[in-house]
Order: C-alpha cells, then sequence, then structure tokens
C-alpha cells in the first residue's frame, strides 16, 4: 500500500472518528439535530487528506457513509448512544431512516471534506 492511500484511509478514518465523537458527546448533550458533526468530521478527513477538493470531498464521503451506517445501526439496535442524533431524523424520515441518515451525513461530509482538502491545497 503506497503513502497516497494510506493517507486516504488515516484520512478517512480519522474524519469519521471526529463525527462519531461529536455526535456522542455534543448531540446528546444538546439534543439537536446532527447538523455539525458530519459536517466536522468531513473538514477533518478533508484536512488530513491533503490533495484538494474532490479528493478531500472523496475522504469526506466515505467517512460519511461510514458515520451514517453507524447512526443507523445504533437506532436499529436501540443502544441510545447517539439517540440524540437518530430521534430527530427518526421522526422526520419515518421508515426510510436508514437511507436517508447515510445520504445525510455523506452529503454533509463531503461538503466538509471539499472545503478541508480545498483549505489545505
Amino acid at each position: 500500500m503506497d503513502t497516497e492511500s494510506k493517507n486516504f484511509w488515516i484520512a478517512v478514518v480519522a474524519g469519521f472518528l471526529v463525527m462519531i465523537v461529536f455526535a456522542a458527546i455534543f448531540v446528546n448533550i444538546y439534543s439537536l439535530i446532527p447538523i455539525i458533526n458530519p459536517f466536522i468530521g468531513g473538514l477533518v478527513a478533508g484536512l488530513i487528506a491533503r490533495k484538494g477538493a474532490l479528493y478531500g470531498g472523496r475522504a469526506g464521503l466515505y467517512a460519511g457513509i461510514a458515520g451514517g451506517v453507524i447512526v443507523s445501526l445504533d437506532y436499529m439496535l436501540g443502544t441510545g448512544l447517539l439517540s440524540g442524533a437518530t430521534v430527530p431524523i427518526a421522526a422526520l424520515t419515518g421508515s426510510l431512516l436508514i437511507i436517508v441518515s447515510i445520504i445525510y451525513f455523506a452529503i454533509l461530509a463531503f461538503i466538509g471534506g471539499a472545503v478541508g482538502g480545498q483549505v489545505r491545497q
């Protein structure tokens, strides 16, 4: 695995972790719809990716998809770890929670990653 590929996956994992930490701490404390956590996670992924807006956006997109899947699984399993992030979205979307949350996280993380990649370039 070359350095560029390693750097990309490190960016994806870092963005994902930031996204989940923001969801677990800030969203649950303030009971807000998770607007900022996918964007911040994508921004971190884009900053670490360092190659430009599209490359950072792709890193943010992958991190956002992973974050959306984890948030959806948390809601479906009923663990309540990210209840502040999932309950408002579930109320708005009904049974389409999985599809909507993955798309929601992916789009916001892509935007954050593109911004982060452009800033870093």
